[in-house]
């Protein structure tokens, strides 16, 4: 809707197109001040966008603070200049706008029980988003997800020493996390085409 505003039927009158019918006269309008500019601009997006945040994947717990964001944002008016803010807190208290990343490496806050994770999406047009979060929970007691395992250097026959490559069928040495008791080391047989499982009773050792 246009709003004429201190503008009598004589100062109408002094414009090259009476009755500013036509989008120049408006413009020549809103120069001389008979018109509201914001009444007379048409709408722009008012259209916020849509957003989604997920922890490490969506796995229910972790062992550390430290986390990977996956974030996703939609609009209308397409995704250049999209802008996003994260915080640990629902007020997103001294969290900054910053450029969109569909990957975002993220430290909760310490101490262990349930963390979440909020989220929020910011178009070019100056649109804000709902608040997006998403849940999961920190337990520094439980044991991470083993290393793999290293191949002793003796045992070792590949191109180097390291390869984890061996043409031995017995008396293997394998050292690191995924050797420690209740592990399960997976070894994979290239003349069998088939991995073979070996489940680990003790501390780092021999294996066959």
């Amino acid at each position: 809707m246009i709003i004429i505003s201190q503008c009598s039927d004589g100062d109408m009158e002094k414009l090259p197109f009476p009755g500013a019918a036509a989008v120049a006269s408006l413009a020549l309008a809103v120069l001389a001040g008979c018109v509201n500019p914001q009444s007379a601009a048409p709408p722009g997006d008012t259209v916020p966008p849509n957003g989604t945040i997920l922890i490490n994947n969506g796995d229910s717990y972790v062992v550390s603070t430290s986390v990977t964001l996956a974030l996703s944002a939609t609009d209308d008016g397409g995704s250049e200049g999209m802008q996003m803010r994260i915080s640990n807190a629902a007020d997103f208290a001294g969290a900054g706008w910053q450029d969109f990343s569909a990957s975002l490496g993220w430290s909760l806050q310490d101490g262990d029980g349930p963390k979440t994770v909020y989220a929020a999406f910011r178009d070019a047009a100056g649109n804000s988003s709902e608040t997006y979060n998403d849940a999961i929970d920190l337990d520094s007691t439980l044991a991470g997800p083993p290393g793999p395992p290293d191949l002793a250097d003796g045992d070792d026959t590949g191109l180097s020493s390291s390869d984890n490559i061996t043409q031995q069928t017995s008396a293997l040495t394998f050292s690191g996390t995924a050797a420690e008791g209740a592990a399960t080391v997976h070894l994979y047989d290239e003349t069998l085409g088939g991995w073979a499982v070996r489940p680990s009773t003790r501390a780092p050792g021999r294996w066959s």
